[in-house]
């Protein structure tokens, strides 16, 4: 399902289709936008890979190093796929870098870079 993206000039991003959890709505003209949060996105990923890839003895914080935590490429994987079914996009190949997946605050601020795009 594509996804409406629109420009925020304030801290965040709005993104169409989006958990309610995760949102501050926004009333706009066409009803359908909501604000992210960078920090309960941030939150939302790092609760993810806490409940599905990590041990309960080895749970992460948002800015822990997620390759020195241990998650390998599968487990990466399994949080493509959450950010897929959370914001309704994929990261392409040429997004894996770095600076995009090294924490779960790197993720976060790229789902909303992503949003801020026109």
């Amino acid at each position: 399902m594509p996804i409406d993206l629109v420009p925020s000039t304030t801290v965040g991003c709005f993104i169409d289709h989006v958990p309610e959890s995760l949102t501050h709505t926004v009333t706009t003209p066409t009803g359908h936008l909501s604000r992210l949060d960078p920090e309960e996105v941030a939150r939302a990923v790092t609760a993810f890979i806490n409940t599905t890839i990590m041990s309960r003895s080895r749970q992460i914080q948002p800015d822990d190093d997620l390759e020195m935590a241990g998650v390998d490429s599968m487990a990466l994987l399994k949080v493509l796929l959450f950010i897929e079914s959370e914001f309704g996009f994929w990261m392409p190949d040429e997004d894996l870098i770095e600076e995009n997946i090294k924490t779960a605050r790197a993720m976060a601020a790229y789902i909303c870079r992503r949003g801020s795009q026109p």
